[in-house]
């Protein structure tokens, strides 16, 4: 029999049946939208005489605590580790929580626009010394950080961005954007203060964000504008995991009004994570694919001082790099050496780093290069020094495993902006935040699924990270003119239809209980849809 044929008649008969679930979804859809049950006021709009009274934030208002879409009923929510926030009629409390060594607390008082910014909170506490406030829903906003680009883009906020900092700016629209004038691109690039553990303000920046409603840096004031309208955007901090890194789009919503969306977003990027984890789970426990393959995730940060040359050989285990190890079905190498809640190790001989990462099946190499698109396979050795005699045991290098990078995919480093320090930003920095479930589809298809029908690389316009050394697998770089392919993946939800296209491959593959299992991700998403254009 032709398995082609077998494939082709077995994925009609899914299309049948997902097209019966569609239409029932899409029925439910159309109820809720018609009846949101909502008594609160539009916070899209500010606040009248008529108004400002009333309540606009009503628990459809609100962010979940979970990964569910209905909004909290509770005032006070704990969606993350990493803030909480405290609901009022006219105002939300929004309080970033001690959870990271070195991360100050911070509060947040976002007010309605159109009402009075609060003198205290709703039982009369007073606010903590240094609250920041800000009326909401922000329209100005300038970042100068990557690491928020790919929830501002799935939220759809492009528009509310003035000015940026495009020097390592990936996604193409927004360097469309910079090079025709929509947004102001500005070189925020500054010193280190070492005394202040922070970069020193750049003076053109913060005059080009002046009167900024918003303007997203981090606790190392990167491209902050010294104001109080900057806002502390933390999600690359190691000790949060994928889905903690995840939850920083429900942060950023409150600050538009949006969390109904980001709820509907959240719920659906975890559904697919979890669906694509267990997937692999379940491959492994019936025996179809290895369960003893190890990870590491390693960087040279060898240098030379003065001219003496000093070695280090980095094994990092952040909790966002074991969080996709697992998911992956791959056990992540934590030296035995290293030190309680470490999350690095490193080696200050060539050797002893090979001895150490030798068992490990598959190593992601994090070492910098200024131009990723001119690393090739040897250039990547030559710095681990895999093409040395010690390095002859690892088993990454043999037919049992693989070398990644993350620099599949790159800007041009061509902003209009003259730009001290332009490079080829990563869309790594970028959107795998926003993309758990793609980033695991990409690395699952690389360590497990190259070679299955079906199981295809990424298409046009949809985020791909990681790429193959061994094969010497070429970068691939972005620019302007990419705008388009991208902007037309994300508004029809390409990236996501062939993530749900692979998981009915993989379920027949596997035998994973059934295709209607990946109708039900589907379906939820449309509901969350409906709930969200409630809002």
């Amino acid at each position: 029999r032709n398995p082609r044929a077998t494939m082709r008649a077995w994925v009609l008969g899914v299309s049948a049946t997902f097209a019966i679930a569609l239409a029932v979804t899409l029925s439910v859809t159309l109820v809720l939208l018609h009846d949101s049950g909502d008594d609160g006021l539009n916070n899209a709009q500010c606040a009248t005489a008529a108004t400002a009274s009333g309540d606009f934030f009503p628990s459809s208002s609100r962010l979940s605590a979970d990964a569910s879409t209905t909004g909290s009923t509770a005032a006070l929510v704990e969606p993350s580790v990493a803030f909480s926030v405290t609901y009022n009629t006219t105002f939300k409390v929004v309080r970033t929580l001690p959870h990271l060594s070195g991360v100050p607390a911070k509060t947040y008082v976002l007010y309605q626009c159109g009402t009075t910014a609060p003198t205290a909170d709703s039982d009369g506490t007073a606010f903590a010394s240094g609250t920041q406030f800000f009326s909401v829903p922000v329209k100005k906003v300038a970042t100068g950080l990557t690491v928020a680009i790919g929830f501002i883009e799935e939220l759809g906020l492009r528009s509310s961005i003035d000015v940026v900092d495009p020097g390592a700016v990936h996604a193409p629209c927004w360097q469309e954007d910079e090079e025709t004038g929509d947004m102001t691109g500005v070189d925020a690039t500054a010193s280190w203060n070492s005394a202040a553990n922070a970069y020193d303000t750049v003076a053109a920046w913060a005059t080009a964000t002046t009167d900024f409603d918003l303007v997203i840096t981090d606790r190392f004031n990167t491209a902050g504008s010294g104001t109080d309208k900057d806002v502390n955007f933390d999600a690359s901090e190691a000790p949060l995991g994928m889905l903690d890194r995840l939850e920083y789009v429900k942060f950023l919503s409150l600050f538009y009004n949006m969390e109904a969306k980001a709820n509907a977003y959240y719920a659906d990027q975890v559904k697919r994570w979890q669906y694509m984890r267990d997937r692999i789970t379940y491959a492994q426990s019936n025996g179809r694919i290895a369960s003893t393959y190890r990870c590491a995730w390693v960087e040279d940060q060898s240098y030379t001082w003065a001219g003496v040359p000093y070695v280090s050989f980095v094994v990092s285990f952040a909790q966002f790099e074991q969080d996709i190890c697992t998911g992956a079905g791959l056990t992540t190498f934590i030296p035995s050496a290293a030190t309680s809640g470490a999350t690095t190790h490193s080696y200050s001989t060539m050797a002893a780093f090979h001895a150490a990462i030798a068992n490990v099946n598959v190593i992601f190499d994090k070492t910098y290069f200024d131009t990723p698109s001119t690393t090739t396979k040897a250039s990547v050795y030559a710095k681990l020094g895999f093409d040395q005699p010690s390095a002859a045991g690892i088993k990454a290098l043999t037919s049992e495993g693989t070398i990644i990078r993350m620099d599949k995919r790159v800007s041009d480093a061509d902003p209009l902006v003259t730009h001290s320090s332009a490079s080829e930003g990563l869309d790594w920095f970028e959107s795998s935040f926003a993309h758990p479930a793609l980033v695991l589809s990409d690395l699952s298809r690389l360590v497990w699924l190259d070679s299955v029908d079906g199981i295809d690389a990424p298409r046009a316009g949809c985020s791909r990270f990681f790429r193959d050394v061994k094969a010497d697998d070429t970068v691939v770089k972005t620019t302007a003119a990419d705008c388009p392919v991208y902007d037309d993946a994300r508004i029809s939800g390409v990236c996501d239809a062939q993530l749900d296209e692979q998981g009915i491959t993989l379920d027949k593959l596997y035998g994973y209980n059934s295709p209607a299992s990946m109708v039900s991700v589907t379906a939820s998403f449309f509901i969350a849809f409906a709930v969200a254009l409630m809002a």
